[in-house]
């Protein structure tokens, strides 16, 4: 082997050599970082549980306290922003002074809120109550001055009496005896059929 070569064989052999240990020192690199963000995580989440319990704690003691009628004079700690909201419920307030008294609805109102239960509930008719006693007949009214309103028209009566037929013929008639007589139509009664004579005292018809 010559002496170039020899050179570039071991110029080659060093380059390997150095990525070698550039890859070895990303990969260690990369294990120490994930090993630091595991143990940031750990000690986050330990910090975390550490004050929701000393949260928890406070809170307790506070119950204590109020439970032997006393009023604790430590605020509650305020909590952590990463650490999770804490699931127990705190005391009740105290009762906010009564507001001012509202006006009495209008009677269109009422209307208006029965109309909207009515129709939302089916009905607003009850059960049918049982019938009442008659009362007490009334005192009889005053006759009344106004006459009342006309009956219908009643049929019409015979034109002739028994004996006669209706019949229409032309007459010559005048406002007076020298008057000038004009024909006018007119219905007169002619005999159909000759009357019944009238009884006697003996009872016989007369003749």
């Amino acid at each position: 082997m010559t002496e170039s070569r020899k050179r570039r064989f071991g110029v080659a052999l060093l380059l390997i050599l150095l990525n070698s240990f550039a890859i070895i020192g990303v990969i260690v690199l990369g294990v120490v970082a994930f090993q630091q963000s595991e143990r940031a995580a750990t000690a986050e989440a330990q910090a975390a549980a550490e004050s929701e319990q000393r949260g928890q704690d406070i809170e307790a003691l506070r119950d204590q306290v109020y439970e032997l009628g006393e009023t604790p004079v430590v605020a509650s700690p305020t909590p952590s922003p990463s650490s999770p909201p804490s699931t127990r419920d705190g005391r009740d307030g105290e009762d906010g002074q009564d507001g001012q008294d509202g006006q009495n609805a209008t009677p269109a109102q009422v209307a208006v809120a029965v109309a909207e239960w009515c129709a939302a509930n089916g009905n607003c008719i009850g059960a049918t109550g049982r019938p009442g006693t008659n009362g007490n007949d009334g005192r009889d009214g005053q006759d009344s001055v106004i006459p009342g309103p006309m009956g219908p028209q009643g049929p019409a009566g015979p034109v002739c009496p028994d004996g006669y037929t209706a019949s229409t013929v032309w007459v010559a008639i005048a406002d007076s005896a020298d008057g000038t007589f004009a024909p006018q139509q007119a219905t007169i009664c002619r005999i159909t059929s000759a009357p019944s004579p009238a009884p006697t005292e003996s009872g016989e018809p007369t003749p």
